[in-house]
C-alpha cells in the first residue's frame, strides 16, 4: 500500500519552499527470528593425545546426512529454508547454531537431532575432512596439533584449562575407531546443553535431547596420555612497529560475550581518539576470543613507539572499567552455562615485548636452520 503526504502544510508561510511529495511504502514485518544452539563441552584442550579430535568430530557430525554429503552441503540445504547453520570448535567447547524464522523451528529441531543424535560418524568423510581441516588451519600435510599461544595465555592469565601437550602423532594418522570412541564419550546428554532463543514452546528441546540420548556410550578405545603443559611462565613477543596489549578476561561462563565485545569497542574507540589527537594516527584494532573458562581482548596499535604503550594501556583500562557489564547479558552461552558475572571481568593487560632487530634476525636464522636440518 502506498500513501502520499504533501509537504505544503508543513511549510512556514514566510519561507518560500517548493512543494514536493514523498512516497512511503508499508511492508509486513518479517517472521520473528529464533535460534537453537547446542553447546558441547569438548574442545582442543579436552582430548590429550588427539587434540584435534573434537574439531574433526564437529566436521563429521555435519557430514553424510539427509542434508548433504559435506558440512557445506548441510549449510546450503538448510539455507533454502531460511536457516543459517554454523559450527565452531574452541579451546574448551564446541558450539552448533541454527538461526532462522520462527516457522522453521520444527525443521531446525529435526536437523539438530539428526546431527547430534547420530549413532556413528561417517567413515566415508573421515579422510576428506582431515584434509579440509589441514587447509583450514593453514598447515602442512605432516601437521601435528600443538597448543596455541591463546590456550597458553588464558591458562596462565585468565583461568583457562591447561592445554594438552603436543600430539604424539600426525593429524593425518588419527584412526577412525579412536575418534568414533571420543564422539560416543563426549556427545552425550550430560555433556550437551541445548539453548533456545525463542518464545517458550517454539522448540521441543526434550525431543531433541531424547534423540541424543539414544546413543549407546561404548567403552573408550583410546589410551590418551593426558599430559598437559605446565602453566608457569609465558614469553609474550610482539612485532616491530606495533604496540600490542593483551587483556585477560573471564570466560563466557561468567562474562557475557556481548559485554566483552562492548569492553573491546570502548577500549578501541578511546585509544583511537587519543592517537588521532596526539599523533594523527587512525588505526587501532581489537580482537575478542573467549572460551568457557577464560579469554582475552587483544588491542593492536600500529605505527606507534613502544614507549607509548603504558599510556595506551591506561586509556584502554579506564575505558573498559567504565562499561556497565550488567547492561550486556544477552549471550546465550553465558545464560546456559553460568549466569554469574565475574567480580573482576578483566585483569591488567600484558604488553607484548619486541626483540631488537639483531635478535629478531638471529631467531629467524636459527628457525630456518632447524627447519632445514632438524632441531
Amino acid at each position: 500500500m502506498v500513501k502520499r503526504f504533501s509537504l505544503a502544510a508543513l511549510c512556514m508561510a514566510t519561507i518560500p519552499v517548493a512543494i514536493a511529495s514523498v512516497e512511503t511504502s508499508l511492508s509486513p514485518m518479517p517472521d520473528q527470528q529464533v535460534a537453537l544452539r547446542a553447546i558441547v563441552a569438548a574442545g582442543t584442550t579436552t582430548v590429550c593425545g588427539m587434540r584435534e579430535a573434537p574439531h574433526l568430530i564437529e566436521h563429521l557430525v555435519l557430514s553424510h546426512t539427509i542434508y548433504g554429503e559435506t558440512p557445506v552441503d548441510a549449510v546450503l540445504s538448510l539455507r533454502t529454508h531460511g536457516i543459517k547453520l554454523s559450527a565452531t570448535t574452541r579451546s574448551d567447547f564446541t558450539e552448533y547454531t541454527m538461526e532462522g524464522p520462527a516457522h522453521s523451528a520444527l525443521l531446525m529441531g529435526e536437523a539438530m537431532a539428526t546431527f547430534l543424535g547420530r549413532s556413528s560418524l561417517p567413515k566415508m568423510g573421515f579422510e576428506r575432512e582431515k584434509r579440509t581441516i589441514i587447509r583450514e588451519v593453514k598447515a602442512q600435510q605432516d601437521y601435528v596439533s600443538s597448543p596455541t599461544f591463546y590456550e597458553r595465555f588464558i591458562s596462565l592469565h585468565a583461568g583457562g584449562n591447561r592445554p594438552c601437550v603436543a600430539d604424539g602423532i600426525r593429524f593425518r594418522d588419527y584412526q577412525f575407531d579412536r575418534v568414533q570412541a571420543e564422539f560416543e564419550r563426549l556427545y552425550t546428554v550430560g555433556n550437551i546443553r541445548l539453548v533456545a532463543q525463542a518464545e517458550p514452546g517454539t522448540f521441543n528441546l526434550s525431543t531433541i535431547a531424547t534423540a541424543i540420548g539414544r546413543r549407546d556410550t561404548a567403552a573408550i578405545l583410546t589410551s590418551q596420555d593426558g599430559q598437559r603443559e605446565p602453566a608457569e611462565s609465558l614469553t609474550v613477543e610482539g612485532r616491530d612497529g606495533l604496540v600490542e596489549l593483551l587483556f585477560p578476561i573471564a570466560g563466557r561462563s561468567s562474562l557475557p560475550s556481548d559485554a566483552a565485545n562492548e569492553m573491546a569497542d570502548q577500549a578501541r574507540l578511546h585509544v583511537q581518539a587519543h592517537i588521532r589527537r596526539e599523533y594523527q594516527l587512525y588505526t587501532a584494532r581489537t580482537f575478542v576470543d573467549q572460551s568457557l573458562q577464560g579469554g582475552w581482548i587483544r588491542l593492536e596499535v600500529p605505527d606507534i613507539a613502544r614507549d607509548k604503550a603504558d599510556k595506551l594501556l591506561l586509556i584502554a583500562h579506564q575505558a573498559m572499567s567504565a562499561v556497565d557489564i550488567t547492561q550486556h547479558q544477552s549471550d546465550p552461552v553465558w545464560k546456559a552455562i553460568g549466569s554469574n558475572l565475574a567480580p573482576k571481568p578483566f585483569a591488567k593487560a600484558v604488553i607484548a615485548e619486541t626483540t631488537s632487530t639483531h635478535e629478531g634476525w638471529l631467531k629467524r636464522l636459527i628457525h630456518t636452520i632447524r627447519s632445514l636440518f632438524g632441531a
